[in-house]
């Protein structure tokens, strides 16, 4: 009988090509398999809860795999000292078979972070960008997300998706000394969406497009009516949310 255990997980993905497993390219996928694998004497496949485009990163990421080891919480300490310094476990957790980390994830929530200006501090973790935009006329073209369901505009030509439809639940630009920050969180996400959808809005925010043109461009479920996909260094996976009670985190030993 196989034990399941969940993994909270942050990284940065800078130097990795995604998430998920790619021929030639090392991802955070083989990564925490080919750890968990040689720490456990045994071979581990991690399933993740989405994947993450190659330089996108997590503050909140889940992951579950399953070993015929009974491990404890100080697993996860073992695991943070042999893994890279750009792969933090934040939390393990036990759970039944049946839980899955990708299928039973009620949302995700991505951030989009702009610095005005450039920052050394934020090469690679920040789009740097000193023109000023508008936040209440891109806040006024987001509300208009919330009432679509199709995103063909706003999706990756050739992806593997079977369908565009996704639920948004909250999508709204807020604005600080330092930065412009796009947040969105939705049941699921078609490839590039994210990216998309906030790069169009710049061109609200730069009035260059109207809140109705941003409308009208989504509606037409044409992708050469997005506007410029933004650079991945800017994006990050802020949280998964699950059921209530759904994960129960393993106690610490003393």
């Amino acid at each position: 009988m196989k034990n399941r255990y969940f993994l909270e997980i942050a990284y940065l993905g800078s130097h990795f090509h995604g998430w998920q497993i790619q021929p030639g390219s090392i991802s955070v996928q083989q990564v925490m398999n080919e750890h968990i694998s040689l720490m456990l004497g045994e071979k581990i496949n991690c399933m993740g809860c989405g994947r993450t485009d190659a330089g996108v990163h997590a503050r909140k990421f889940f992951l579950h795999f399953d070993t015929s080891h009974s491990l404890t919480s100080d697993f996860r300490h073992k695991l943070n000292s042999f893994l890279p310094l750009d792969i933090l476990v934040r939390k393990m957790y036990a759970c039944p078979q049946k839980i899955h980390a990708r299928w039973d994830a009620l949302s995700r929530t991505y951030e989009y972070l702009i610095c005005k200006g450039k920052n050394p501090f934020y090469i690679d973790l920040a789009l740097f960008s000193y023109e000023k935009f508008d936040t209440d006329l891109m806040n006024k073209a987001s509300a208009m997300i919330l009432k679509n369901e199709d995103f063909t505009t706003f999706s990756k030509a050739h992806g593997s998706q079977k369908n565009q439809l996704c639920r948004v639940t909250e999508a709204y630009w807020t604005e600080t000394d330092e930065f412009y920050i796009f947040r969105i969180t939705a049941n699921r996400f078609v490839r590039s969406m994210v990216r998309l959808l906030a790069g169009t809005l710049l061109d609200v925010g730069r009035q260059k497009i109207t809140p109705s043109e941003f409308e009208e461009r989504m509606l037409a479920c044409d992708r050469s009516k997005a506007g410029k996909s933004l650079p991945a260094c800017g994006l990050y996976l802020i949280n998964i949310e699950y059921p209530e009670n759904f994960l129960i985190e393993m106690a610490e030993h003393s």
